[in-house]
């Protein structure tokens, strides 16, 4: 199920929901930006950590989780459309777009 062929990475950051997440040069060089990395200082639950000291997520963090998600969502779409991405949205299939899971 994980083909490898699709698409080129440039890097793997180890996630601890999702495990190894697979990011492309474009996402590594957006991940990568000091205005994306100020989101290592911003925490997801805000005070909470206060109260429950395991709760240490991070908007960096939460941000990465939505990058897979979002990558598993459109790869999901792409494979039950079939040619409608590329007829109405000009997204053809050998765009970098797809990625392996």
């Amino acid at each position: 199920m994980h083909s490898h062929t699709d698409h080129k990475y440039a890097r793997e950051v180890r996630d601890p929901l999702y495990g190894f997440v697979k990011l492309s040069q474009a996402e590594w060089e957006v991940v990568n930006c000091p205005t994306f990395q100020r989101l290592r200082d911003i925490r997801q639950l805000a005070m909470g950590y206060m109260v429950y000291p395991g709760a240490n997520h991070t908007r960096f963090e939460h941000s990465l989780g939505c990058l897979h998600l979002a990558t598993m969502m459109f790869k999901a779409l792409r494979e039950r459309s079939g040619k409608v991405l590329e007829a109405e949205y000009r997204i053809p299939e050998s765009s970098g777009m797809t990625r392996a899971e």
